[in-house]
């Protein structure tokens, strides 16, 4: 018992200042809690409502039919946006059946005992551990926090801060950017690392490629299958789910030099940073106490948990599950950054082709 309070002692004592940083971060999470309190109970009732009112038009069939009619005229007088959702639709159903060909055929290959390797790189273990990986997520937060109290300062000084966001893409670019740089710190000066061992390559690159586009393919019929679940939840319990902030920039915005800087952040920037983190640094470092299994669904879980609300968790950690299945097989975070890119430029499309037909 006294080694075990003399080795915390030691730890608290090495690690003060990313106590102090937590301790920081709890008091903040606190404080923004409780003043937002009033504001979520608006919120909340203004979101009943809402629902209801959503309940209440789907009842009223007759004018649905009215809406569709209108939207058929609609489409008719703005022929391109027809064509784009026609295509839409049709490369979906051929990604779905191939999808389930490829699922199919590695299904067969299992059934007759034949493995299917599609490693490029294979590293030892790292060096990095949990705690390591603790302190960056401690520094994130706090850069990411600190960050909202200077522009709070900055708010009058600059006007263009005072666009919502405008103000949420630059925060998330910086703080994207801190997380990346302590990443490589941890894993490459602290711990005197190559990148290879964080899985950044270009050894096969375009092998890689072809792996991360096959494996999303073969993972959609799966994406259908937890969205479907997740719809027939929802519908039971009655809960309207949140929009998720991106979604509501790109609903909202209007300037198409800040869409395209949003749209490549999200797509691009974004996955390569989050996949540096989550299956470079992260997973590496779960996995060397609980194995493969475990360090998957671990990561995939906290994955999902910081992406999305309740009812995208199970969408997101299926994918999450994907992201480091991949890593795990290649060793290159090449083919996970290429799904996470192809999945975001998927979704940016979808919101973008939602924002046409709403603008009908």
């Amino acid at each position: 018992m006294g080694k075990r309070l003399e080795k915390i002692r030691e730890l608290a004592k090495k690690d003060s200042i990313y106590i102090l940083l937590l301790a920081f971060i709890i008091v903040f999470n606190v404080l923004a809690a409780v003043s937002s309190m009033p504001a979520d109970k608006a919120k909340a009732r203004k979101d009943s409502q809402a629902l209801l009112a959503k309940r209440e038009a789907i009842d009223k069939t007759d004018e649905l039919m009215l809406r569709r009619e209108e939207v058929e005229k609609a489409f008719a007088k703005k022929p391109l946006l027809s064509l784009a959702l026609n295509l839409t639709s049709l490369a979906f159903l051929l990604i779905v059946a191939l999808g389930f060909l490829l699922d199919g055929a590695l299904l067969a290959f299992r059934f007759k005992g034949r493995t299917f390797d599609i490693s490029t790189y294979r590293h030892g273990r790292v060096g990095w551990s949990i705690a390591d990986v603790a302190r960056v997520a401690i520094l994130f937060l706090f850069f990411a926090y600190l960050m909202v109290i200077i522009d709070a300062f900055l708010y009058r000084i600059l006007p263009v801060l005072k666009n919502d966001n405008f103000r949420m893409m630059f925060n998330s670019s910086i703080s994207d950017c801190i997380a990346a740089m302590f990443v490589v710190y941890f894993a490459v000066y602290k711990n005197r690392a190559g990148l290879i061992e964080l899985g950044l390559t270009l050894k096969n690159l375009f092998r890689n490629i072809f792996y991360g586009i096959a494996g999303y393919i073969a993972a959609v019929p799966v994406f259908l299958i937890a969205a479907f679940l997740v719809l027939i939840a929802v519908k039971l319990v009655g809960y309207a789910p949140r929009k998720q902030p991106v979604v509501e920039l790109f609903m909202r915005e209007g300037n198409p030099a800040f869409l395209v800087f949003s749209s490549l952040f999200t797509s691009i920037f974004g996955p390569v940073i989050e996949e540096l983190f989550f299956r470079g640094f992260m997973y590496n470092a779960v996995k060397k106490l609980t194995g493969i299994f475990w360090a998957t669904m671990l990561t995939a879980a906290v994955f999902a948990a910081l992406h999305t609300n309740v009812v995208g968790f199970l969408p997101i950690m299926v994918l999450g599950v994907l992201l480091a299945h991949m890593y795990e097989k290649t060793g290159s975070l090449v083919s996970s950054i290429t799904i996470h890119i192809i999945h975001n430029l998927a979704m940016v499309y979808v919101v973008f082709l939602v924002k046409g037909i709403k603008a009908i």
